[in-house]
């Protein structure tokens, strides 16, 4: 049996300046605060933020009367968040995101090849058929798709955040280990992008995001492929979904 493990290294994310206006209240919310400030945002799915802005609506975010007051280093601090959240506010959204994607899979690989027919006219005017060669060739759940070859992988979601730190006198994100649950990480990765579906370890670090999938990848004959389960590999843990609490049970 051949096994083949993807191997993730934590990685410095490069600072994302998202701009935001730092000159005081705007016209489109009722805030006549004259210090500088962030207010709280409400998202669509109940996620809060506090943001540097005073519209009303912040892409799918709800402005509220709610702010806290900052610093012109806090500021800079507010900008490198960008679009993060803080997770002690929204453990709710938090364990439901771990909780729909706590149920590992299986994906078979399938490479085959077809070929069509296209034509061309030439300068005369004459029509000419040609053939084509089709490659084709992914990942399926479905172990009898055309030209499966044997390569299994169990898939997995991983769990990560972020931290802001200062160094040289600057604010930079940085990102956490991959972990099974978010608890594991809360206290010194404290900040979170939403979720997006299906986040593959080859696009980790290229999108905002807090979940990935991870795979181990195994090599079987072809013929047993329709009778492999998940149950039949222990490679992973998942979170701990009967405490629903924020705190981890002893």
């Amino acid at each position: 049996m051949k096994i083949k493990i993807k191997d993730v290294t934590k990685k410095v994310l490069p600072l994302v300046i998202i701009p935001f206006i730092l000159t005081g209240c705007g016209q489109k919310s009722d805030c006549e605060i004259p210090s500088r400030h962030v207010h709280k945002y409400v998202s669509n799915n109940g996620i809060v933020k506090y943001i540097d802005s005073e519209q009303k609506q912040y892409g799918n975010y709800n402005w509220q009367k709610d702010y806290l007051e900052i610093t012109s280093d806090d500021a800079l601090f507010f900008k490198t968040k960008g679009n993060l959240f803080e997770g002690d506010d929204n453990w709710k959204y938090l364990y439901n995101v771990m909780k729909s994607n706590s149920k590992d899979y299986l994906t078979f690989h399938y490479h085959y090849t077809t070929t069509s027919t296209y034509t061309t006219t030439d300068s005369k005017g004459h029509t000419h058929t040609h053939t084509r060669t089709n490659h084709h060739s992914g990942w399926s759940e479905d172990p009898t798709h055309r030209g499966v070859d044997g390569d299994v992988r169990i898939n997995h979601h991983k769990f990560y955040g972020y931290r802001i730190v200062k160094k040289n006198g600057e604010y930079i994100r940085e990102q956490s280990p991959l972990v099974d649950d978010f608890r594991d990480i809360i206290n010194d990765y404290p900040f979170f992008y939403e979720y997006k579906p299906d986040n593959t370890i080859d696009s980790l670090f290229d999108d905002e995001n807090c979940v990935v999938i991870v795979y181990n990848e195994y090599e079987f004959d072809r013929n047993v492929l329709t009778r492999l389960k998940v149950t039949d590999f222990n490679d992973f843990t998942g979170p701990d979904l009967t405490n629903t609490e924020l705190a981890k049970t002893k």
